[in-house]
């Protein structure tokens, strides 16, 4: 069987402006290109097409959010402690354990957090202010703990699953008074 020479050059010629097309998008699209300038680029075709300043495209977008009752809020990489199920503030238990920590140890929150940062452990931390490693691992224990009552409270845990969690706390606890991590710029 033999193919039409039209087609084969037909085909030759949909494959060399495809690579050329893809070529020409590569050339393009520089490392400039992030998300933000893409978001920008849209939302002003967006804005050029309804006749309106991208200002006025993103103050209708929050008037719109704020009707429909939505928070404006930071992103989650932009708030302290991220997320977490048991609502507001600290968002993971295992904050709730830092501040615990700097209460039972009489640091400020900051000055224990440069503790850590200089590479040294909770453990380290209580022995240097003077304080018990297991008081240290009791004071962490119980804040974790108060964290999950208000939970079930709260209707976010079911007492089973509360109860499981507090079936690995203290080991949870040990390793997180134990742990420590290089010193600020030292990682391997």
């Amino acid at each position: 069987m033999k193919v039409p020479r039209k087609r084969i050059i037909g085909a030759a010629a949909a494959v060399v402006v495809a690579a050329g097309g893809g070529a020409a998008l590569a050339v393009n699209r520089t490392a400039e290109d992030t998300p933000r300038t893409e978001r920008e680029a849209f939302l002003t075709d967006v804005a050029g097409r309804l006749g309106v300043s991208v200002d006025d495209l993103r103050k209708a977008f929050r008037e719109a959010a704020k009707a429909r009752g939505w928070e404006a809020r930071p992103p989650l990489r932009h708030r302290p402690f991220g997320h977490g199920p048991f609502g507001p503030g600290p968002g993971h238990a295992v904050h709730e354990s830092f501040d615990a920590a700097a209460e039972y140890l009489g640091l400020t929150r900051e000055q224990l957090f440069e503790g850590l940062m200089q590479g040294k452990s909770l453990a380290k931390l209580a022995e240097e202010q003077g304080k018990s490693v297991e008081g240290l691992e009791k004071a962490v224990h119980d804040a974790v703990a108060e964290r999950l009552d208000a939970a079930v409270a709260a209707g976010l845990l079911t007492e089973a699953k509360k109860q499981e969690l507090l079936g690995r706390l203290d080991a949870i606890v040990q390793d997180l008074v134990q742990r420590s991590r290089p010193p600020r710029g030292q990682h391997p």
